[in-house]
């Protein structure tokens, strides 16, 4: 009896034990290494925008009249573009389907956003509201102790010894800034004037380049007459020591003979 047990049927358990192991390897509920599976998860990383702001664009589809709407997100492309107004965006109700323009964070950056416009725009409204007040004003001062300096920097008195000044200015009227913005030439010169300064700087600098050229080709021609100078000089020195050397010869020569 165990013969034929073992002949038949142990073959069939092991089959079938066999056969479960297969399935148990390739079953999706076999449990996950907790390091494995965190891999698998930061394969899709969340995407994160730091401007909330990029999600909203305005489109062209839902511009009205002197208005640009805004298109509500879409998770389908072929889906249909729902269109809200600028002033319907975090207005405490839902426009879009999704409720996308009540989203707590967005709406956080909006208001921020909004909060300051509007301190700029109350700003700007309160400069031009006061802009003829705030023009400069000049008043005449009386110079007693004046400080000796070249005629150039001094300003000429309106009358004897006053002067005019910006007090408007303030710290601004002694810095640099403003300084070299007074030493600059005039705005109001005339065309002709400019054009006059600049065909006379143009000369100057033909005249310098004309200049340059000349003292360069001197300088080559003294360069020239000093290697030529040089070569004579050794010319002579070798043609007297080639005669001198044939003398020689010739002395040698006839005493040989």
């Amino acid at each position: 009896m165990c013969r034929w047990f073992s002949i038949f049927v142990l073959p069939y358990f092991v089959c079938v034990i066999w056969a479960q192991e297969q399935e148990g390897k390739n079953s999706l509920t076999r449990p996950i290494h907790p390091r494995r599976h965190k891999r698998a998860e930061q394969v899709h990383a969340p995407v994160v925008f730091k401007n909330p702001f990029v999600l909203w664009t305005n489109d062209p589809q839902c511009k009205v009249v002197d208005r640009i709407g805004m298109a509500c997100p879409k998770k389908n492309p072929h889906e249909k573009t729902k269109c809200i107004e600028m002033h319907e965006v975090c207005d405490d109700h839902q426009d879009c389907p999704g409720g996308e323009d009540e989203d707590a964070h967005f709406c956080m950056f909006k208001k921020l956003e909004d909060a300051e416009i509007r301190r700029i725009k109350d700003e700007i409204y309160v400069l031009a509201q006061y802009k003829g007040d705030r023009a400069p004003t000049y008043r005449d001062i009386v110079v007693s102790n004046d400080v000796s300096a070249p005629h150039s920097s001094i300003k000429q008195p309106l009358r004897d010894r006053i002067y005019q000044t910006n007090d408007a200015l303030g710290p601004l009227g002694k810095s640099k800034m403003y300084q070299n913005a007074e030493n600059e030439e005039d705005p109001n010169k005339s065309v002709e004037g400019s054009e006059e300064e600049s065909e006379e700087e143009e000369e100057e600098d033909e005249e310098d380049i004309a200049q340059r050229e000349a003292d360069r080709r001197a300088t080559e021609r003294r360069e020239e007459a000093r290697r030529r100078a040089t070569a004579a000089a050794a010319s002579a020195q070798h043609a007297k020591r080639r005669r001198s050397y044939r003398h020689l010869l010739q002395l040698e020569a006839a005493n040989f003979i």
